[in-house]
């Protein structure tokens, strides 16, 4: 190559990478045109979706309250009586009073579905004027559709006022927060101790009967 063909064939190289560049960047840009374009599409239908989610979604999550599964229970003869643990049931009674019922385990009983076997349970019942109590027992039967609690093995009620209730068994009435007992039962209290062969709570905790022989022991400190 000659000397004067030097420059020629420079000049044609900076030529052709002018031009190779001007057709990336060229390219560059109409990529990031159709990107923009494309945004401007997906986002408006993105916000819409999620303004719509943000209003279904308590609609979704209050539409069926009851039992809620933690872990599915397995073992033998599940699919016979379909159980579930760390459970859990939200109510109200007849005066919109809410109550909340959880369990460890639930099983339904074979051949009837409202009625659930409860191991480990507490119900927390609201009663008038905002007072609540919280019932605990070792194992129980819960009706869905009488809305009763039928508790044995260690019941344990507590008010929150600072009275205590223990008995052998209970039947508590969700609808009407109400609970009776046939069993001996021992109340303990600000003012002492007491004991009895039953109870009674009616009129939604406003009235307690002790029922049978009553036995009480006075703290005398009381009042000092």
């Amino acid at each position: 190559m000659s000397s004067g063909d030097a420059p020629a064939a420079a000049s044609q190289r900076a030529s052709f990478f002018a031009n190779r560049g001007r057709g990336a960047v060229a390219g560059i840009g109409a990529r990031y045109s159709r990107f923009v374009g494309l945004m401007k599409l997906l986002l408006p239908v993105a916000a819409a979706a999620l303004v719509v989610l943000v209003v279904t979604w308590p609609e979704t999550a209050d539409r069926d309250p009851g039992f809620r599964i933690g872990y599915s229970a397995s073992g033998p003869g599940d699919a016979e009586t379909p159980g579930m643990i760390n459970a859990r049931y939200v109510g109200t009674d007849r005066n919109d009073r809410p109550f909340v019922v959880t369990a460890e385990s639930a099983t339904a009983e074979p051949g009837n579905a409202d009625r659930i076997n409860l191991v480990a349970l507490q119900a927390d019942i609201t009663l008038s004027g905002a007072r609540w109590i919280t019932v605990m027992a070792d194992t129980g039967v819960f009706d869905r559709a009488a809305q009763t609690l039928t508790l044995g093995a260690a019941v344990s009620l507590y008010s929150d006022d600072g009275f205590e209730l223990h008995a052998g068994s209970a039947l508590v009435d969700l609808q009407d927060g109400a609970a009776t007992s046939d069993a001996p039962v021992r109340a303990q209290g600000p003012l002492g101790v007491l004991t009895a062969d039953s109870f009674r709570i009616a009129a939604a905790g406003q009235r307690l009967q002790f029922i049978g022989t009553v036995k009480a022991t006075i703290d005398p400190s009381v009042g000092r």
